[in-house]
């Protein structure tokens, strides 16, 4: 199987004259100049000498907003990335940018430039959400570049956030569920953090914001998974891509912040569809005798820190937990006493809370 990789290249948000009540992207990204050319040829050569060969290769500008920085400085940086599109291993260009910075002409350029994917910077599709959140454009800005950024024949990724001002969980599955009917192809989401010098730790230290405990944010973030992948969407990331600073608590005012989130995610979908499909049963006293499941699966049915193992060993201390090459990647083999064998999918509790 030929595996992706995406080589990071992070540009500063000084293209975003927008200031969001979350954002401080300097302390997010540990860097405060934009990277020289010179600085983007060795990164990308360092990280192609490292790659397995017949990997599926991609360059991806994160950081800010791409499309709002000079014109000139955006040529010279696709320039240089394309130049290993068009004579190295590296397939295509991939870049994140807000959805009020996309427009014809832009995506012209980025087409002839080998951009194959652009990420917008949704974070939620209500317009109190994004408007208490100073975030500088409207539900209808994302609908018209999703659809523009379709038409023009390029994979499109939503970037989702969880927990923001006034957001609820019904607002956030909502987002979601526009991320679907946009067609995106890709979604990040991240759980907001406080982070120092940002107006949101204004409100956090007047009472005025309370950001989420990271088991709500676990679970509503699983949710949003169920939501995207039960339709298509491929998850990138959950959970903040942090620096040193943020990951070590030197920036990081207060948020649900965990190394694994992602695998937290996962685990507690796994675990609550198996209690949920005990309950579907409804047998008085349900046994399980085995779960099995594909092998890359491994990390998520066990659980972090063997959460999901522990907790279903004390509560069934005969049931055997099988790595089995023939179960379905991201579902499950279940065997109850006096019941078939049966398969659910790892986000079976939410999809049946979603018909």
């Amino acid at each position: 199987m030929e595996r992706h990789y995406t080589i990071p290249i992070f540009v500063p948000n000084f293209g975003c004259k927008n200031r969001c009540i979350f954002c401080s992207q300097r302390k997010i990204t540990n860097q405060n100049t934009l990277p020289t050319k010179e600085q983007i040829n060795i990164v990308i050569n360092k990280h192609i000498s490292t790659i397995p060969k017949n990997s599926i290769i991609e360059i991806g500008f994160f950081g800010g907003t791409f499309t709002g920085l000079p014109i000139k400085i955006q040529e010279n940086y696709l320039l240089t990335a394309s130049y290993f599109v068009k004579n190295g291993p590296v397939k295509s260009i991939r870049l994140s940018t807000r959805p009020d910075f996309i427009s014809d002409n832009v995506l012209t350029m980025l087409k002839s430039f080998n951009v194959g994917t652009i990420e917008l910077g949704v974070q939620s599709t209500s317009d109190k959400v994004l408007s208490y959140s100073k975030r500088g454009h409207t539900k209808a800005d994302i609908v018209r570049s999703s659809l523009l950024i379709k038409q023009y024949g390029f994979r499109l990724g939503h970037q989702l956030m969880i927990g923001l001002p006034y957001s609820t969980p019904f607002k956030e599955e909502c987002s979601a569920l526009t991320s679907v009917s946009l067609k995106a192809d890709d979604a990040r989401l991240y759980p907001v953090l406080v982070i120092k010098g940002t107006l949101l730790e204004n409100l956090y230290k007047n009472d005025s914001y309370k950001p989420l405990g990271l088991n709500t944010a676990v679970e509503r973030t699983a949710k949003l998974v169920a939501i995207l992948e039960s339709n298509g969407v491929n998850i990138i990331r959950c959970g903040l891509h942090a620096s040193d600073n943020i990951a070590l608590g030197k920036d990081l005012i207060a948020g649900p912040i965990h190394p694994s989130f992602r695998q937290l995610a996962d685990s507690f979908s796994v675990k609550h569809s198996i209690l949920e499909f005990l309950a579907f049963c409804a047998i008085k006293k349900p046994n399980i005798e085995y779960i099995s499941f594909n092998p890359r699966d491994s990390h998520i049915v066990i659980g972090h820190a063997k959460e999901n193992y522990l907790f279903f060993k004390n509560t069934f201390p005969a049931a055997s937990f099988i790595q089995d090459l023939s179960v379905p990647f991201k579902s499950l083999k279940i065997k109850i006493s006096g019941l078939k064998p049966s398969i659910i999918t790892k986000n079976y509790f939410y999809e049946a809370r979603l018909q």
